[in-house]
């Protein structure tokens, strides 16, 4: 994990500082099977204060001088140029978080390629835009390091290992894309019915609970969209282990609007143990939502 001071100039504004963190590659694997998607979470201040309300984000990976661009949110960067669409987020208390990668999400339509990482040095660009002053480059770029097996795997033999020779990680990564009701002020437990791969039995079948099989630390993601609701602009989403813990939250501010709300976290479970995805709204009567992902994977 990494720490991250920025500052951007805006127009109005005399200062704002962009911090991020934990910057995690959630997976390496097979892209042709699944999509790549990178785990990311910041911190905006402006004028020294958190921000709070919705933020247009976009987002691209380039090499280090910034004139080839590797990826780009919606695949529209060339030269390390700004995309085009933006991706719009919650921020809660200054923070944020985001899969990017994750087609689900709107203004996300392209995973992230494996090939972008065959590069030495891959950097991580993005704009910010508060809905006041424009989208703004947030300098500097931050160069995102491999992973320590992706290291070691660099110097190994094409061919020299086989799936045999690979003992599988714990992983599960799970949606629902039919509409659940979250009514106004209940906290409610999400169903999710559809695994896009589950190497651990982590989720067998229909259900609120992934189930931890193997004892460590798993990073544990989620996103869910909220319905348009015209009363309070409240939305949240919590992570909770056995019924009772709550291991993290993130709530989002909106109003009038269609929402989505990410939570990112990384925690230790033992085998037995077991993670929710729960929702709450306080928009004065119940909204449905889908959930786009919610899943885990074993870090090594």
């Amino acid at each position: 994990m990494s720490l991250l001071d920025r500052k951007i100039s805006l127009r109005s504004l005399l200062l704002a500082t962009f911090i991020a963190s934990t910057i995690a590659l959630l997976t390496v694997r097979n892209m042709a099977a699944t999509p790549g998607i990178l785990s990311y979470q910041g911190r905006v201040l402006v004028n020294g204060a958190p921000y709070a309300g919705n933020g247009q984000f976009k987002f691209a990976l380039v090499n280090a001088a910034g004139t080839t661009s590797y990826w780009s949110n919606d695949g529209t960067s060339a030269g390390g140029s700004q995309p085009t669409a933006a991706v719009q987020l919650a921020v809660s208390n200054g923070l944020y978080s985001v899969l990017l990668g994750d087609t689900t999400i709107g203004g996300m339509t392209l995973a992230i390629p494996a090939s972008a990482f065959d590069n030495a040095d891959v950097r991580l660009r993005i704009w910010f835009n508060d809905g006041t002053n424009g989208s703004k480059l947030l300098t500097p770029d931050q160069r995102i390091a491999p992973v320590g097996y992706a290291q070691v795997a660099k110097g190994i033999d094409d061919g020299a290992v086989t799936p045999t020779k690979i003992a599988s990680l714990p992983k599960c990564h799970v949606f629902n894309n039919q509409a659940q009701s979250v009514p106004n002020g209940t906290q409610t437990f999400l169903t999710n019915t559809t695994n896009r791969y589950d190497t651990d039995g982590i989720h067998p079948s229909s259900g609120t609970r992934l189930t931890c099989h193997t004892a460590g630390i798993y990073r544990i993601f989620a996103s869910v969209t909220f319905s348009t609701g015209s009363g309070g602009n409240n939305r949240s989403i919590q992570l909770t282990v056995n019924g009772v813990t709550q291991i993290n939250e993130n709530l989002g501010f909106f109003n009038n609007s269609t929402s989505v709300v990410q939570v990112y976290t990384e925690y230790p479970l033992s085998v037995g143990d077991y993670v929710e995805l729960s929702a709450a709204q306080n928009s004065g009567s119940t909204l449905t939502v889908l959930v786009g992902s919610f899943g885990m994977s074993y870090a090594p």
